[in-house]
């Protein structure tokens, strides 16, 4: 009995892993893909010091990461940010 459940409890531990494994990798894909059209519509990153991260448009700042996030919370934060670009973009317009 002991065995069983060890056993049960090891498989839902391997599960939520895998689970959460895949959240990340699919956070970080969409991630790219959002600043990728951040690019492609010209904006521009830069680095101040070694864990903080702007995006820019125009001299305008519209979104900041610090290294270490969580990739689940950064991609909301970078949905936002999305949102805000694109407000600027139609400002400049």
């Amino acid at each position: 009995m002991k065995l069983r459940a060890y056993i049960d409890r090891e498989s839902r531990r391997i599960e939520a892993e895998e689970t959460r494994q895949f959240q990340h990798l699919a956070a970080a894909e969409e991630y790219r893909d959002i600043t990728e059209k951040w690019l492609g519509a010209g904006a521009r990153w830069r680095e101040i010091g070694s864990t903080l991260t702007v995006w820019e448009y125009k001299g305008d700042r519209f979104f900041q990461w610090f290294s270490g996030v969580d990739a689940l919370e950064h991609v909301e934060a970078a949905r936002k940010a999305d949102e805000a670009l694109s407000a600027l973009i139609k400002e400049a317009a």
